[in-house]
C-alpha cells in the first residue's frame, strides 16, 4: 500500500514539474531525528543536525491555492543510545552512535496564500518521498559485548507528512516544515533478537529553508 502511494506522488510530481510556471532554488537547515518502539532495549535518541538543498516548481490551482514540488538532497538520522533493561533502574549503556542518512527526496503539497500585497503568508500540508543515497554510522564509545551483534539496516525507501507556514516576499520564499515518517525503517538483522520482531525506527524532521522563485 506505501510503495503504491509513494509511486502516486512521484507520478503527479513528474507530472507537475513539467506543468509548473514558477521555478526556483531553495536551501536550509535540518533538525532530524529518529522515534523508536517496540524495542527489548529501549534507545534514547537525540537530534542532530543536517541540510537540504534543491530545486523547486509551483503551479497556481487559483488566486489563494497552489501546488508546489521539487527535488532534493535533503539530510536525516539521529544520535542514538541504548538504555539497557537488566540493570535497575535503567542505565544507559555506552553503546553511542550517530546515524546520518542523506536521501533524494520528492514533496507534494498543497499551498494556501493569503495575499496582503507585499507579503503572502502561507500554509501548506501534503506528502514525501525519499530514497537514500548515503549513509554513514560512526561510535562514538565502545559496544558492549552483548549488543556487539545487534544491528538493523535502514530501509532505503521513506515516506511520510508534510505541514509547514512561512511567507513570500516578492520572489523570496521564507518557510519552516515538519515532516513525520510513516515507514518503519527498521531492516532487523538481530541473531540473538535482541530488539524483537516489533521493533520500529521513524525518522521526523524540523527543517527552516530559504527559496527564490523565478
Amino acid at each position: 500500500m506505501k510503495k503504491s502511494i509513494a509511486l502516486v506522488c512521484l507520478t503527479l510530481a513528474f507530472a507537475f514539474t513539467a506543468n509548473a510556471q514558477r521555478f526556483g532554488v531553495k536551501a536550509g537547515l535540518n533538525i532530524a531525528d529518529q522515534t523508536f518502539a517496540n524495542g527489548n532495549y529501549k534507545i534514547n535518541s537525540e537530534s542532530i543536525l543536517g541540510f537540504h538543498a534543491g530545486i523547486i516548481g509551483e503551479v497556481p490551482l487559483s488566486k489563494s491555492f497552489f501546488l508546489n514540488s521539487g527535488l532534493f538532497y535533503t539530510e536525516k538520522g539521529c544520535s542514538e543510545k541504548f538504555v539497557d533493561p537488566t540493570t535497575s533502574p535503567d542505565v544507559v549503556s555506552d553503546v553511542e552512535r550517530t546515524k546520518r542518512y542523506g536521501y533524494l527526496e520528492i514533496p507534494l503539497n498543497l499551498a494556501l496564500k493569503i495575499d496582503l500585497g507585499s507579503v503572502k503568508p502561507y500554509i501548506q500540508a501534503g506528502t514525501y518521498v525519499s530514497y537514500v543515497i548515503y549513509d554513514k554510522i560512526s561510535s562514538e564509545t565502545n559496544v558492549l559485548d552483548e549488543l556487539k551483534d545487534f544491528n538493523f539496516d535502514t530501509k532505503k525507501m521513506d515516506f511520510g507528512i508534510n505541514v509547514g507556514a512561512g511567507i513570500e516576499i516578492s520572489s523570496l520564499q521564507l518557510g519552516v516544515n515538519y515532516e513525520w515518517g510513516v515507514v518503519n525503517l527498521a531492516d532487523i538483522n538481530d541473531e540473538y533478537h535482541l530488539q524483537g520482531e516489533d521493533f520500529s525506527a521513524k525518522n521526523g524532521v524540523l527543517s527552516v529553508s530559504a527559496a527564490i522563485l523565478f
